[in-house]
């Protein structure tokens, strides 16, 4: 056993870290409290203590790795705006087009955190309802307040996150679907097609607005 007298958060991390690897890869119904704590060299006090029980501790791993990439994704859209000299719709179109497709297709895939959630889908504990309401709404409400001064004015507030969320899909689309992307258009996804993507995305979603 490691030493009592080991910080805190070092145990706790620990915990975290091991449990990710055992819940990826055995899903949470094949996973025990004793494989935790032998894997992370500490006791079942010490989960109790940390989490209270199993499904807090699941709940905290997928907390662990969602929270920190929806505050990346803030920082590189404000980071991106902070450097432009006017602020207009196209300006903050293009910084979450741009901030989120290229950090997508550059981004080294997480294989334990794709397990992960391979593993909540097929066998659901109730991770959804964390996604959604500590992660993706928090995120979809600071680009809110962003996105909703330089709209059409008299837009309703139900039409702009309609538009919103269609930008935000259409982004995502091409990120993650690149395979079949490239075998419709027959062009790898090399930085002059990337380049043209963005500007596609940024285009048809001005134009449609402008219909808006």
């Amino acid at each position: 056993m490691k030493n009592q007298q080991e910080p805190v958060e070092n145990t706790k991390d620990r915990i975290l870290q091991k449990a990710e690897k055992l819940f990826s890869d055995n899903g949470f119904n094949g996973v025990s409290i004793r494989d935790i704590t032998r894997a992370a060299d500490c006791n079942v006090a010490a989960v109790n203590y940390h989490f209270g029980n199993k499904e807090n501790l699941y709940f905290d791993v997928f907390r662990r790795s969602i929270l920190p990439k929806m505050a990346a994704n803030r920082s590189r859209i404000e980071a991106y705006l902070a450097q432009s000299q006017e602020i207009s719709l196209e300006t903050v179109i293009r910084a979450l087009v741009t901030t989120l497709f290229t950090h997508n297709i550059m981004e080294k895939k997480d294989d334990t955190f794709n397990r992960l959630i391979l593993s909540e889908r097929q066998s659901p504990v109730g991770v959804k309802d964390i996604i959604i309401n500590e992660a993706l709404v928090p995120f979809f409400e600071s680009l809110m307040d962003v996105f909703k001064p330089h709209f059409p004015k008299g837009m309703d507030e139900s039409q702009i996150k309609l538009n919103l969320l269609g930008i935000l899909a259409m982004t995502l689309y091409f990120a993650h679907s690149r395979l079949s992307v490239s075998r419709f258009v027959n062009r790898e996804y090399d930085e002059a097609f990337i380049h043209q993507i963005i500007e596609h995305t940024v285009f048809f979603a001005l134009n449609g607005l402008k219909q808006a």
